[in-house]
């Protein structure tokens, strides 16, 4: 049913294993696989191996196959991480990753203790793995991590099969599938229940995340969302909010509002970002109250979402911008800077961007450079001269964006790409040699 559903394979990896499941094995295989690593599989995943396929289809590239004849001595070890995994506990158990002292076999010791008594099942590309937990209290869950060593993700799921099963249920019911298993399971009506009955917040915050998967919401739903938005609870408002403005923009415009208007940076902050994210044809409503959250943040993401809504509008005014470019925030003023970069009218501001050459911070002057990408007035030649007279290496790529800027005067730029021939900096010096031969 699932392949029928995803005749195209478009589902993330479904090219790789196409719904096909390898030949399953015999159960005397299994024993001698277990009796050699000193384990017993969790009896789902050993029903699925035996009776349904060794390895093959299945989440993000599929099941891998289990090697019968394979010894891993770290599999009978206990398992060391659990659900509930603070920040600090897996600072604690990866703070070997900060010893310079270790050899490779010390640190490969300590990296496969780290995951001892879990069975690589799968991979989700890159560094990210799907592992089951086959020693210790939690076995039979399956568990995402990161070879790079980000904190482990627990799947909701108590077992394998029902992990597995829920992953087919949600490509034939056509969810939202490219980070399987990162969201609660079930529908909305599951999900409203999941919330309604439970007292931790952290858990109602996730029923109410894990309808981000669905296609569609019920109106029921809606109202529900709707509701939260009221919820004494900052996180369970915040993430209702976002689901509504995903889901129902209208229902959301409101709260939005408010949120823009309010004294919290952190409640603009999302607000900003919800609106980018998801409307479209109605960011107009939204035009006037930001340029007035623009006049006062001191916050650098709002000033950047801020940008970036405006962008999506009708309303493109680089002249916004220009009272940034001194702002003491060298993160807004760069911001400032590249936004009137892209805009076509940003030679009406030319000498504030020549203002910007001088900035003290590299980030920003650097930024002013690509800014001034195919304006080619002579008047700044002489800034771009005493740039390269300035610096004497590339070190943060300042000499190289300049020699980019210069490329574009073509022959205008000849008396400066002459003196460069003579530039400490090798690459620069290369550069210089390069553009006067194609001016000749």
């Amino acid at each position: 049913m699932a392949k029928e559903k995803d005749s195209s394979f478009d589902v993330f990896g479904s090219t790789k294993h196409k719904y096909e499941w390898n030949a399953p094995i015999s159960s005397e295989e299994v024993r001698d696989f277990e009796n050699r690593n000193n384990i017993t599989l969790p009896e789902a995943f050993k029903l699925f191996i035996t009776e349904i396929g060794n390895g093959g289809a299945g989440p993000y590239y599929g099941i891998y196959k289990v090697a019968t004849d394979s010894h891993d001595g770290y599999l009978s070890k206990p398992c060391k991480l659990h659900p509930h995994l603070s920040n600090e506990e897996w600072g604690h158990l990866t703070s070997f990753e900060d010893d310079d002292n270790l050899t490779d076999e010390q640190y490969d010791s300590h990296y496969n203790a780290l995951f001892q008594g879990m069975l690589r099942i799968g991979t989700q590309g890159c560094t990210y793995d799907m592992m089951l937990v086959v020693s210790g209290e939690y076995k039979g869950r399956v568990v995402y991590i990161d070879g790079d060593l980000q904190k482990p993700f627990f799947t909701y799921e108590n077992n394998f099969l029902d992990w597995y099963e829920r992953w087919l249920d949600e490509i034939i019911q056509g969810y939202e599938i490219d980070w399987f298993g990162m969201l609660m399971g079930g529908d909305d009506a599951e999900l409203m229940n999941k919330f309604h009955t439970s007292n931790d917040e952290e858990y109602k915050v996730n029923a109410i995340w894990g309808m981000n998967k669905l296609p569609h919401l019920l109106p029921e739903t809606i109202r529900f969302l709707e509701e939260q938005c009221h919820n004494p609870s900052h996180a369970i408002k915040s993430v209702s909010l976002q689901l509504l403005t995903k889901n129902c923009y209208t229902k959301a415009k409101s709260f939005l509002q408010q949120w823009l208007e309010g004294d919290n940076e952190d409640d603009t902050l999302k607000a900003l970002k919800y609106i980018y994210w998801y409307v479209e044809e109605d960011v107009q409503d939204f035009v006037k109250p930001i340029k007035t959250v623009l006049s006062t943040t001191k916050n650098p993401e709002n000033f950047r979402f801020i940008t970036y809504i405006l962008e999506k509008s009708s309303e493109e005014d680089a002249s916004l911008y220009v009272p940034f470019f001194t702002h003491p925030n060298k993160e807004i003023r760069t911001c400032a800077i590249h936004t009137v970069g892209k805009s076509k009218e940003k030679e009406k501001y030319l000498q504030d961007l020549i203002q910007c050459l001088q900035d003290d911070e590299v980030s920003v002057k650097r930024m002013a450079i690509q800014a001034l990408r195919d304006v080619t007035n002579p008047i700044l030649l002489p800034c771009y001269e005493k740039i390269l007279d300035e610096y004497k290496t590339n070190e943060h790529y300042i000499l190289s964006n300049v020699m980019h800027r210069l490329e574009e005067f073509g022959v205008q730029a000849k008396s400066i790409l002459e003196k460069a021939k003579q530039h400490p900096d090798k690459e620069i010096k290369d550069s210089a040699y390069r553009m006067l031969k194609e001016i000749e």
